[in-house]
């Protein structure tokens, strides 16, 4: 592994200011570059979020308890690099996924993320070619006591949310049962 800065100073070293300033810049961007070229996204990448069903039933038939548990939804994504290199994905934290559930407005309703803590580090996941990369969670929507979610159609949006983001959805539907 080379040692950019190392470089840089050697470079510079017994040069005019303004010619090891140019140099150095110079170092800087083929540095820059040389990263960007190793972390290119490749052309053939397959995103898909999957659910283990398609429908979720808030039961709201009596005896009903003092708070109404929302349904639990296990939800998946799988990023498959279906290309001939490497694909390098890049955090800015610890997460590397999230769930959202969006009405059909597109508005957000649920979060899976919300109210979690992640740590504000720099991560790197290497997905070679023919492999997959798999995040899986299991949740409760929203019960009584945070408010139930009307009866409708909805989408369940997974995302890596890499610097390079990939999303996809899969259509669900909230049913109450009376």
């Amino acid at each position: 592994m080379s040692d950019p800065l190392g470089s840089l100073f050697r470079a510079v070293q017994g040069t005019p200011l303004g010619v090891g300033i140019l140099i150095g810049l110079s170092l800087l961007i083929a540095f820059s570059l040389a990263d960007t070229k190793r972390a290119a996204r490749p052309d053939r990448i397959a995103f898909e979020v999957s659910a283990d069903r398609l429908e979720y039933v808030y039961n709201l038939m009596p005896p009903r308890p003092p708070v109404i548990p929302g349904p639990t939804v296990r939800a998946r994504i799988r990023l498959t690099n279906e290309s001939a290199e490497a694909l390098a994905l890049d955090f800015l934290s610890s997460q590397r996924f999230d769930f959202l559930l969006e009405d059909e407005r597109g508005e957000v309703v649920f979060r899976w993320s919300e109210g979690k803590i992640f740590l504000p580090v720099l991560g790197r996941e290497t997905v070679k070619p023919g492999d997959s990369l798999v995040y899986e969670a299991t949740f409760a929507l929203p019960g009584s006591d945070r408010g139930i979610l009307p009866a409708g159609r909805y989408a369940l949006r997974g995302v890596l949310v890499a610097e390079t983001p990939f999303s996809g959805t899969l259509p669900v539907r909230i049913v109450h049962a009376h």
